[in-house]
């Protein structure tokens, strides 16, 4: 089962949480703002420490969108390599002179790219992912025993082996792409980024003059794009969610399809 089903922050859809996030980023501006108009003591203003404070909050905003945007592209290059490693391992067939053999080993590639096309549209949390992973298993590992008793004979033991070796990195290609689903931003570093957008829309607040009305302006501006950066982060390292998806690379999966003779059965 997929870790991030495990994760409170993962199981609650990034519209719902950002909203409430920039809801919350509001009220604590508020509760800043009253205790500051409730307080009898004068405080010195201190820039300085503000600008050290929102300068993190940016540098915690930076960071952490770097590592959703890295974990993107890395899904996205691991589909790549998939759709690489079946093809080449496809082509492999076109050694075999024997139209019997041939016409088996497509039925069993046709299995293997429908699954993996099945994978595609198979939702993180669905159960049934794990489900479509193992199948892709054993229809390559029922491709690698059928590719060596293939090689036993010797017209075919060349083109047999580089099938194997082929067989072999699309094994490892699926696992490849199941790690790189789970590979996701540490919770910790995003409630860390949470509660320092909450400390700072506090501090904020508790920053504005007392004898001046307030600008509410900057600091809607401030909230709104927070909110949306946040909502990006997750977004992007999301997969199978969101408006940032890998559609484009699914696509290629289904392509493969095109590869298969077009007598094969269906």
């Amino acid at each position: 089962m997929l870790l991030v089903n495990t994760s409170i922050i993962y199981s609650t859809e990034a519209f719902v949480l950002c909203p409430l996030l920039m809801l919350g980023m509001f009220i604590m501006v508020k509760i800043g703002h009253y205790l500051r108009l409730k307080s009898t003591r004068e405080y010195e203003a201190m820039g300085s420490i503000e600008g050290s404070s929102y300068g993190l909050l940016g540098l915690i905003l930076a960071f952490t969108f770097g590592m959703s945007s890295t974990r993107y592209d890395n899904r996205r290059a691991v589909i790549v390599e998939e759709v690489n490693n079946i093809a080449g391992a496809m082509l492999r067939v076109e050694g075999i002179s024997n139209d019997s053999i041939k016409h088996a080993f497509y039925l069993d590639y046709r299995d293997l790219v429908d699954l993996r096309i099945k994978t595609n549209v198979t939702k993180i949390f669905d159960p049934q992912y794990d489900s479509v992973r193992f199948a892709s298993y054993k229809v390559v590992r029922k491709l690698i025993r059928h590719a060596n008793d293939l090689a036993k004979i010797p017209e075919y033991n060349y083109s047999a082996y580089q099938m194997v070796a082929a067989l072999i990195k699309v094994n490892e290609s699926i696992t490849t792409r199941y790690n790189a689903m789970n590979s996701t931003v540490p919770d910790a570093i995003i409630w860390l980024l949470i509660i320092f957008a909450l400390s700072c829309s506090l501090f904020a607040g508790f920053s504005f003059p007392k004898d001046k009305r307030v600008n509410w302006l900057p600091v809607l501006s401030f909230i709104l794009f927070t909110g949306v950066v946040i909502y990006i982060i997750l977004d992007l390292d999301r997969p199978k969610r969101g408006f940032i998806d890998l559609s484009f690379q699914y696509q290629r999966i289904v392509d493969l399809k095109m590869m298969l003779p077009k007598d094969l059965e269906n």
